[in-house]
Parts: C-alpha cells; structure tokens; sequence
C-alpha cells in the first residue's frame, strides 16, 4: 500500500515539478521536444483521452524544429505560440500564482519555526513547500489568471494598445 501511494507521489512530482539542465545553459528544439515528451505529454495525454490539447509557448524560434512539429502533430498537441512583444500578458500567472506562493512559503516558514522551535531544514523542504505549493496554484487562482490574461474564456481585448 505504502509503495503504491509512494509510486503516484512520485508520480505527480514529476508532472508538477522538472527541472531540464543543459549543459551550455541555452534551451533548443532538442531540449523542448524532450520536455515535450518526457513532461508535457506523458502528465497530459491520459487526461486529454485522444483530444487536442494545448501547449502555450514563447515565439523563441529554436524551439520550433521538424521535429518538435512533428512529435505535437502525432500526439494531438496544438502550440499556442504567443506573438512577439506580447508575452506580457499572460504574466499573471507570474505575478499571481507565485506572488501567493511567495506570501504563503513566508507565513509556512514562520508556523513550522513556531510549532517546531526550529528552521526549515533540507528534510523538511518538501513537505513544507508542497504544501505551499498546492496552496498557490490551486485551481480557482489558475482560472482566475486564465481569464484575466484573455486565454480561458478567449479575450483578445485583455491586450491594449
């Protein structure tokens, strides 16, 4: 019982949390179609049960190979490729879900240094911050900055001139 629960954390990690290292410190369409694939698409593609599902990229042109273009046709995923000069606006879930985030980790800091006579250590990192986290990005503050940025329901009015 313990393994399985333990199998389905490791589980959501992986889809909640990646870290993607490359070596020279610049992302290319390599690194983009392996996080596709080994991120993207494998926490994606039971839920979306052979629909299209999106994926909102920057307009970067490296990420943009034959075959990244390829590996979304074949798996159903449409980029959504936000326009030069327009990545702005969707940074509310910048400014929304990690200023929470930011203001939740303090008061989390603050309760387990009061409830446990001690600082955060190493070992207690994950517990606490996935509590954090989960508070932060819970559904109603992603919908919310869904629509105030115009993506979900689809505003083009959101941007100005």
């Amino acid at each position: 019982m313990l393994s399985l629960w333990y199998k389905n954390i490791i589980q959501l990690l992986i889809c909640i949390f990646s870290i993607f290292y490359s070596p020279n410190r610049w992302t290319n369409g390599k690194h983009i179609q392996e996080w596709i694939k080994k991120v993207f698409n494998k926490c994606t593609e039971k839920k979306a049960d052979n629909q299209s599902h999106i994926l909102f990229l920057d307009r970067h042109s490296l990420y943009y190979t034959i075959e990244v273009i390829q590996f979304v046709c074949t798996y159903n995923i449409i980029l959504l490729v936000y326009l030069s000069h327009c990545i702005h606006a969707p940074q509310g879930l910048d400014v929304a879900c990690f200023g929470k985030m930011k203001m939740v980790w303090k008061e989390e800091i603050s309760n387990f240094k009061e409830k446990n006579q001690w600082s955060i250590t190493k070992e207690d990192f994950t517990g606490a911050f996935g509590q954090v986290y989960l508070c932060a990005f819970d559904c109603n503050t992603i919908l919310t900055v869904f629509f105030s940025t115009g993506i979900h329901l689809f505003n083009c009015d959101i941007i100005t001139p």
